[in-house]
């Protein structure tokens, strides 16, 4: 069949058979299975073999250990790995005082505890104030200590430094240790750490200091040693400071010549 329209040129048609369109079919569907390949259940297109579900993952890691998913422990929140022997630990380690108390608590107990070294007897005191339960002191007192935050023979030695300052005497500062619920033992063995002649100067120092506004009274000899024996110097630092003044003030000394 021919045509002169047009350019004058003849085109010629092709008749189509039936054996050509079954070819055309198959190359359509070779390219469509290039571009779209098809993927099995269970498998990745590239990487090869998947678990479909976090069920699947954990029987596959199940099987290869020769425990079956069942066995298999469940983590949670909060929830500690098990130890060598497949069990998980009863009590979890504690740390700091959270077990205890509630975390505003706890930040205010740190500010108590940092302002200086407490005494067990205070941080009782504290907690009362704050309404914690007494029956809970123990428990929380016994953890201060073992965290380092209270201390019975440091806050001894601290304040036998400050009360030296002040000119107290041993006495006087045990019985203080002693109200606010230290040890006799730890109290003594801190008192023992300062010499006696330490005591003694410091003696001699207070009493130097009171002599100068009674130093005209006739009885400033016996007052001045019931003041001594008051801030809690023992008999040996007054009879020591006594003499040191009579060496010191011989004028006010021999108006007490029979003493």
């Amino acid at each position: 069949m021919s045509d002169n329209s047009g350019n004058g040129k003849s085109r010629h048609l092709r008749l189509i058979k039936p054996e050509d369109i079954s070819e055309l079919a198959s190359r359509d569907s070779e390219a469509e299975a290039e571009a779209f390949p098809t993927v099995e259940p269970g498998l990745h297109p590239k990487n090869g073999p998947v678990s479909t579900s976090g069920q699947d993952s954990e029987s596959a890691r199940a099987g290869e250990s020769g425990v079956s998913a069942s066995q298999v422990p469940v983590m949670g929140p909060g929830m500690e790995p098990a130890n060598e022997d497949g069990q998980q630990d009863s009590e979890p380690d504690q740390e700091g005082l959270s077990d205890l108390l509630t975390q505003s608590d706890e930040r205010a107990l740190a500010r108590y505890l940092a302002i200086r070294e407490r005494a067990p007897v205070e941080v009782r005191q504290y907690l009362s104030k704050k309404g914690i339960l007494k029956s809970w002191h123990d428990s929380i007192l016994e953890r201060l200590m073992e965290m380092d935050l209270l201390n019975e023979e440091r806050f001894c030695m601290n304040r036998i430094e400050h009360r030296l300052g002040s000119g107290q005497g041993p006495r006087r500062i045990q019985q203080e240790l002693a109200s606010l619920g230290i040890e006799r033992d730890i109290a003594r063995d801190c008192l023992d750490t300062v010499e006696r002649h330490q005591w003694e100067e410091i003696c001699l120092e207070v009493a130097s200091k009171k002599l100068e506004g009674w130093m005209d009274r006739e009885d400033s000899y016996w007052k001045l040693m019931q003041f001594l024996n008051y801030r809690g110097f023992e008999s040996v630092h007054i009879e020591w400071a006594m003499n040191a003044l009579k060496e010191k003030f011989p004028h006010w000394a021999s108006r007490f010549s029979s003493v």
